[in-house]
């Protein structure tokens, strides 16, 4: 029997799981680290693969210290410190983590009693594994006769298993191979030989038996004319011989010596005895009229190193059953084909580690009168086990907080907490990791909030990218909330400038009312009688869904600043803007402005306001309008160790203009 092989494909091999991010925490006894105890947060990867972050695994660590109890009043009591506990669990594979990972649940001891239980739980979050490649299915089913295969016979389907259930699905198919069945003679139908008597005649001339032979391509178990292949004549004796019949029997054949598959036997002979029956004896002559072959597929997994190089993969074997024992043997086989698996990738090269160096701060500092710890991060790019100056990226000042006055029944500490959520592939971590956001429960609600994050640090996969240094940069709660804003006219506030917190896709027309920040009430954007800027806008944001406008409708200056500590590793300030400039040119700044249009951002003194540098100005040939937010950047890295007023300007003095910001970053 034939086959017909209409397509192949190579199989991928399963790829190597990634290496898990793990994190590991306990209670930080009161000492050098917390001085009225806390929870130590280790951070780093399981190399070993045994689910448990190991010590020469810890590639960082951090600390969430309790606040101390406030000094007593005249008449009052001490507070209570509540214990902020994190509790890590293996997450199995399921709707948290396909493949598995970690669980990470956060909570205040209420009740003392040194365990996280569910009523105190205040966040849970989940790191999970990476996925694992799919093993390489083949599916057989039957072809119906068509295209594919004029006879039918079998289809083969192989591919990828993506969904790891066992199956291989219709998105799964990568190819298809076709086996098919051969045409007339090997099909396997049913060989059929009636007999009917013969009248005297030409055939015979004494008379006899007639015996058709052929195949039941009807497969109705009746030999029609049409399948009829061959005919022959068994005839009596002439008359005057010995006067006795010739006789024909058909029995069934079964499978053996004589017909692989089974099929009839035919005997004829003349019965001597005149019984009507063909005894042994009188049998003259037999045959026998054969079934078809079956055709048989065989597949069998081929190792690496074998057939398939260094991949592995299936061979597929095609012939018929000639011994007729359902087995396809070597000698039965001919067709062979190989679906084979692609070689194993290279191996990447080594990452560096991640390390964290700890250094106290003394009272009187950047701290002010509290003492506490920076912490310095950073990969070790020269592989020395220490973290050296020019390796640093990352750098935060956890301060301790001070005791409170004593006055009326002291209130209790507020309790250093760590909230912990999943941080998705993006400018903080390339690869994804995990925010860690700490701070104070200032309003004793159990729960850190974002008023009350102090410091952001981000465990990644493969690093630690620092934080934004500025609070509020992409205005997300809905107000100017960490800057200082300010807009005078000729010494005076000008009604028809405004600070505008504006939504994304929030579209505004000429004499629309908005809310101003600067003077907290409802004002009426108007461009200038018309001589101003398109009276028609719409406004997305680049991060988050707000984004600050400041509206220039008459002459005057605006301002929009905040002070911030410049970390080491600090380099870069960056910012989306969008603006709409309709006088034609750009000026030099004058308080107040006395000539042409100007953005400008200045770095200043925080004690006099005096400008220390200009890092950005407006300038020909920047075009008079952006169709869209663009990023501008600029270098603060001279101010390294240094706390600066970071100050947004503009200055307006011709015709009507406004500023768009959004993502404004220091890191």
């Amino acid at each position: 029997m034939g086959a017909a092989l209409s397509s192949c494909a190579s199989n991928p091999v399963a790829g190597d799981n990634g290496t898990d991010s793990l994190i590991a925490s306990t209670s930080e006894p009161a000492g050098d680290n917390c001085e009225n105890g806390g929870t130590r947060l280790d951070f780093g990867p399981d190399s070993n693969a045994n689910g448990v972050l190991d010590a020469d695994e810890v590639e960082s660590t951090q600390y969430a210290c309790n606040e101390p109890d406030g000094s007593d009043g005249a008449d009052g009591s001490d507070g209570d410190a509540f214990q902020t506990l994190v509790l890590t669990t293996d997450e199995p594979a399921g709707g948290n983590c396909a493949d598995g990972g970690q669980r990470v649940d956060v909570g205040i001891d209420d009740n003392g009693n040194g365990l996280l239980e569910a009523a105190e739980l205040d966040d849970t979050t989940f790191i999970c594994n990476g996925a694992t490649g799919g093993d390489t299915l083949i599916a057989s089913s039957a072809e119906a006769a068509g295209v594919n295969c004029a006879s039918g016979g079998t289809r083969l389907d192989h591919g990828v298993d993506d969904t790891h259930d066992g199956i291989l699905d219709p998105g799964e198919i990568d190819g298809t191979f076709f086996v098919c069945n051969g045409v007339s003679g090997i099909t396997g139908l049913v060989a059929l030989v009636t007999t009917t008597s013969e009248a005297a005649g030409v055939n015979c001339v004494g008379g006899g038996q007639r015996v058709d032979q052929g195949f039941d391509d009807s497969a109705d178990g009746v030999l029609d004319a049409a399948e009829i292949d061959s005919t022959s004549f068994v005839c009596n004796a002439a008359a005057g011989a010995n006067g006795f019949d010739t006789l024909v029997l058909v029995s069934a054949e079964a499978a053996g010596a004589n017909c692989v598959t089974g099929g009839a036997r035919i005997r004829s002979g003349t019965d001597t005895s005149d019984d009507g029956v063909l005894d042994a004896g009188e049998v003259t002559a037999t045959s026998f009229a054969c079934n078809g072959l079956r055709s048989l597929v065989f597949t069998s997994a081929v190792a690496a190193g074998g057939a398939c190089g260094t991949g592995a993969g299936n061979q597929v074997d095609i012939g018929l059953d000639s011994n007729n024992d359902g087995a396809l043997q070597a000698g039965e086989v001919t067709t062979s084909a190989l679906a084979c698996g692609g070689a194993p990738g290279a191996n990447g090269a080594d990452g560096f580690d991640v390390l964290v160096r700890q250094t106290a701060i003394a009272a009187g500092g950047v701290c002010g009168a509290a003492s506490g710890v920076q912490v310095d991060s950073g990969l070790d790019l020269d592989r020395s086990g220490a973290l050296d100056a020019g390796e640093v990226s990352a750098s935060n000042n956890l301060c301790n907080g001070l005791n409170g006055a004593n006055g009326a029944p002291g209130l209790d500490g507020a309790t250093g907490r760590v909230l912990l959520t999943a941080e998705p592939a993006g400018a903080n971590c390339a690869e994804g990791g995990t925010r860690v956001d700490s701070g104070l429960d200032t309003d004793l609600s159990g729960a850190l909030e974002a008023g009350e994050i102090t410091s952001t640090q981000f465990a990644c996969n493969g690093g630690v990218i620092a934080p934004n240094l500025l609070v509020n940069g992409s205005f997300e709660s809905g107000d100017f909330g960490g800057w200082t804003i300010d807009q005078f006219s000729f010494g005076s506030p000008n009604p028809n400038n405004a600070h505008v917190i504006v939504g994304d896709g929030v579209t505004i027309n000429e004499f629309d009312t908005l809310f101003d920040s600067f003077d907290g009430v409802d004002e009426t954007v108007n461009w200038c009688g018309g001589l101003g800027p398109t009276p028609q806008f719409t406004y997305n944001s680049s991060e988050g869904t707000q984004s600050a406008v400041l509206f220039a409708a008459q002459p005057g200056n605006m301002r929009m600043f905040q002070d911030v500590d410049i970390l080491p590793g600090t380099t870069t300030l960056s910012f989306d803007m969008r603006y709409e400039n309709v006088s034609g040119g750009w000026a030099a700044e004058t308080v107040p402005q006395s000539d042409g249009q100007e953005i400008v951002v200045r770095v200043r003194n925080p004690a006099d306001d005096s400008i220390v540098a200009t890092v950005f100005q407006a300038a020909d040939p920047l075009p008079f309008t952006t169709p869209a937010l663009a990023t501008f950047t600029a270098d603060v890295s001279a101010f390294v160790g240094q706390t600066v007023r970071i100050d947004f300007v503009v200055n307006t003095f011709n015709f009507c203009q406004w500023y768009q910001f959004d993502n404004i970053v220091i890191n």
